[in-house]
């Protein structure tokens, strides 16, 4: 007889530290990036700055 949709396997302690585990390993990833992205390196900021400010048309005043 073949299996319905609705058969789900058994949920096991097993399968629930393989599922915690395998989300860890993808919030650790997650939080890694956000990491990198806040403290990434100094001078490749300043680049990006005097690249933002050179494109800045002066104002004049008066």
């Amino acid at each position: 007889m073949s299996k319905s949709i609705w058969d789900h396997p058994e949920i096991t302690s097993e399968l629930i530290e393989k599922s915690m585990r395998q989300a860890r390993v993808e919030r650790s990833k997650v939080v890694w990036g956000l990491l990198q992205n806040l403290f990434s390196r100094p001078e490749s900021r300043e680049a990006e700055l005097s690249d933002f400010s050179l494109q800045q048309r002066k104002l004049r005043l008066g």
